[in-house]
């Protein structure tokens, strides 16, 4: 979300504008995204067309990443590790003077996350019902992949709760992350066999998409009428923002003296200055959040649900084939799990 503004404003410039800017944008790109008759909403009534002749909205209709991309972000451990740096900077000097820059990038952070804000904010989904965002966050990832944010060791979340202060309601997908193998493992065979012109073929287009069905149908059920597209909303806006900073020397990344060449690598500098290390497989959190995003996206349109569309998942030139290469490839280190098993058939 933040990352697709900066793509079109240049990186730098994000961090520049006002909070109230930001936003505003927000909520017109809530106004803006695609959405069928199950999702009703108007647009909010805080969009301002001076903001869109400005051009900081993107073009109309918007979309963002889908919850798995927030939820592999959290992973990382990247919310504990700037909730400290925001209880630093704001409450003290021990991480030194921050530039003008960082000092708005520290309010920039805190107005859009971190308070209490107007209730009528499509994102301001805390309140006296749900008084701790990183709950609502916990809930909405349990209700849809049935998973839990690892904690880091030692401490309980961001520094309110942990994995234990979010409610965990009975409709929840617990057998998403089963599944998913299930569909990753058959789209491997796929996958190794799409050049296998002589022998037997072991790949079962049927097999991958009842996978695929059995995917989308779990994940449809949990949006149904809406039901948990703020949730959604709030949580991959806030994890684009904290991934958006880590993606290249930022100012606040300078003024930590945390400079790096990738994502996982100023994390790590910046947890060493708060005392909280990044997940140690955070490198391929950040590598499986965005293919896997447009994964589970493509599933939920239902089209991979047809064998006769199956194919394009093995492709070799397909953005879909490379998504799912870096699926297996990392969910394989993240989870420990065998994924590319060892289905090609050679003629005797």
């Amino acid at each position: 979300m933040f990352r697709q503004l900066a793509r079109h404003q240049g990186p730098a410039r994000v961090f520049l504008y006002h909070p109230q800017e930001l936003a505003t944008y927000l909520e017109t790109v809530w106004g803006w995204r695609s959405r069928g008759p199950d999702t009703p909403d108007r647009p909010s009534p805080a969009i301002s067309h001076q903001l869109l002749d400005g051009g900081i909205v993107p073009i109309h209709p918007t979309v963002w990443h889908h919850l798995i991309y927030a939820y592999l972000i959290e992973c990382t451990f990247i919310d504990d590790i700037f909730y400290r740096v925001m209880y630093e900077c704001l409450n003290g000097e021990r991480l030194g003077v921050l530039s003008p820059e960082s000092q708005l990038w520290l309010r920039n952070t805190e107005d859009l996350f971190y308070k209490t804000l107007l209730p009528f904010l499509v994102y301001a989904v805390k309140s006296e019902l749900r008084p701790d965002n990183a709950a609502v966050r916990r809930n909405a990832y349990y209700r849809m992949f049935g998973c839990e944010v690892p904690q880091p060791q030692g401490i309980g979340g961001n520094g309110i709760g942990g994995n234990g202060d979010y409610v965990k309601p009975e409709a929840s997908n617990l057998e998403f992350t089963d599944m998913l193998e299930k569909f990753l493992r058959e789209t491997w065979v796929g996958i190794e066999n799409v050049r296998n012109v002589i022998g037997a073929d072991p790949t079962d287009n049927r097999m991958v998409a009842d996978h695929a069905r059995r995917l989308s149908e779990m994940l449809r059920d949990r949006r149904l009428n809406g039901t948990l597209s703020r949730e959604e909303f709030f949580a991959v806006a806030m994890m684009s923002w904290f991934h958006l900073t880590v993606e290249f020397n930022s100012p606040i990344i300078v003024d930590l003296r945390a400079e790096g060449t990738s994502p996982e690598e100023r994390l790590k500098r910046i947890g060493e200055k708060v005392k909280v290390p990044p997940h140690p497989k955070a490198d391929s959190y950040f590598q499986l959040a965005e293919p896997l995003s447009r994964v589970l996206t493509r599933i939920e349109t239902t089209v991979l649900n047809n064998p006769q569309n199956v194919p394009v998942l093995y492709h070799p030139e397909g953005q879909l084939r490379n998504d799912i290469e870096t699926v297996i490839t990392h969910w394989s280190i993240i989870t420990g799990h065998v994924l590319k098993a060892n289905h090609v058939v050679v003629p005797s």
